[in-house]
C-alpha cells in the first residue's frame, strides 16, 4: 500500500510500542506481552513455529515475564523485560540473540546477562544487538566483522560484551545498523564505532572501539537511529541530522551526495520532529503534532505519500482520516 493500513488487532489488545524486521514486524502491547506478523522462517515471529502469518500472532512468553520495550533485526526479534533482562528469538547464525549458541529460537530465549547487570534499553539490526545499562555503559553481542561490538575485536559474539567506552562517558540511548553501531551520550554528543564512512567522524576508515561524531555547532542530539549505511539523529529542538551513504536520497538534504559528517535534513516549514526511524534507504519521522514525514527510496511506496517517485527532502505521508 501507498498509504498507511489499519493492522487486524487481536481481540481485546491494545498496543504500545512497534518494531519493523527485514519482512516482519512486532508490537508490544500493554500488558507487556508480544505479537508478530509477517514471514516467519528461522522463527522470527517467537509463536514457535515457522509458518507465515498475516495478521499479529502471541510471541510464546517465558513464564513470569512481561516486556517493556522490542527492537526488530532481520530474521530475529529481541524483547527487553521488566526485570532488565534480554531475550530474543529467530536467525542466531551469528550469535545475535545472545544465548551462548548460534541456533535458531523460534521462542525467546535469554541472552546471557553479564553479572550484575541491568540493562534500560535494546536495539537490533541485521546480525547484532546492543543494549545500554541502567548505569549507562553498553553491550553488544553478534557478528562483529567490522567492530560493530565496539569491543576492540572483529571476532563475533554469541554473548553480550562490554563496548570499550571512551573515558567519562555514559551512554543513555543506543542505535544498530548493518556493520555499525552509534550512541547518545547522557551530554546529548554522538559516538559510533564499526565500518568507516558512517560513523560522523569526517573520516573513512573503520573503528572497533567508539569515535566521537563531528557534532554541528551548537547542536545537542536527545535520539539516534541507523540503519545499513546511514545514521540520523534527532536534535532537542526537534530539527534532525543525517550521515553516510546517500544513494537515493534518505539524508533528507536534497541531495544523494553521501556525507562523513552530519548534515540538516531539509526540514518543511514550521515542521518540529519528536522521533525518528531508519531503514535502509529510506527514513521517517513523527511531528510534535503527530503527523509523519518520510525520505528516501519509494520504489514500493514506503514513504506514504500516495506515490512511488522517490524523495531527497521530507514528503509528508498521506495521513488517514482522523
Amino acid at each position: 500500500s501507498r498509504i498507511p493500513v489499519a493492522v487486524q488487532m487481536p481481540a481485546g489488545v491494545s498496543f504500545q510500542s512497534i518494531a519493523a524486521g527485514y519482512y516482519h514486524t512486532c508490537a508490544l502491547t500493554t500488558e507487556g506481552k508480544a505479537y508478530c506478523w509477517g514471514l516467519n522462517n528461522q522463527g522470527r515471529l517467537g509463536n514457535n513455529s515457522t509458518t507465515i502469518s498475516r495478521i499479529p500472532v502471541a510471541a510464546q512468553m517465558p513464564a513470569g515475564v512481561l516486556f517493556r520495550s522490542i527492537t526488530a533485526g532481520t530474521a530475529y526479534t529481541c524483547a527487553l523485560a521488566t526485570t532488565g533482562h534480554a531475550y530474543c528469538w529467530g536467525a542466531n547464525g551469528y550469535g545475535q540473540l545472545g544465548n551462548n549458541s548460534t541456533t535458531d529460537s523460534s521462542t525467546p530465549v535469554a541472552a546471557q546477562m553479564p553479572a550484575g547487570v541491568s540493562f534500560q534499553s535494546i536495539a537490533a539490526d541485521y546480525y547484532h544487538t546492543c543494549a545500554i545499562t541502567t548505569t549507562g555503559q553498553a553491550y553488544c553481542w553478534g557478528m562483529n566483522q567490522h567492530g560493530q561490538l565496539g569491543n576492540n575485536s572483529t571476532t563475533n559474539s554469541s554473548t553480550p560484551v562490554a563496548v570499550q567506552m571512551p573515558a567519562g562517558v555514559s551512554f543513555q540511548s543506543i542505535a544498530v545498523g548493518y556493520v555499525h553501531t552509534c550512541a547518545i551520550t547522557t551530554q546529548n554528543k554522538a559516538y559510533c564505532w564499526g565500518q568507516g564512512g558512517r560513523l560522523g567522524n569526517n573520516s573513512t576508515t573503520s573503528s572497533s572501539t567508539p569515535v566521537a561524531v563531528q557534532m554541528p555547532a551548537g547542536v545537542s542530539f536527545q535520539s539516534i537511529t541507523a540503519n545499513s549505511e546511514y545514521t540520523c539523529a534527532l536534535t532537542n529542538e526537534g530539527k534532525v541530522y543525517c550521515w553516510g551513504a546517500d544513494i537515493v536520497g534518505q539524508l533528507g538534504n536534497n541531495s544523494t551526495t553521501g556525507s562523513s559528517i552530519p548534515v540538516a535534513v531539509q526540514l518543511p516549514a514550521g515542521v518540529s520532529f519528536q522521533s525518528i526511524a531508519a531503514n535502509t534507504t529510506h527514513t521517517c519521522a513523527l511531528t510534535t503534532e503527530g503527523k509523519a514525514y518520510c525520505w528516501g527510496w519509494n520504489g514500493y511506496g514506503q514513504l506514504g505519500n500516495n506515490s512511488t517517485t522517490d524523495s531527497r527532502i521530507p514528503a509528508a505521508v498521506q495521513m488517514p482520516a482522523g
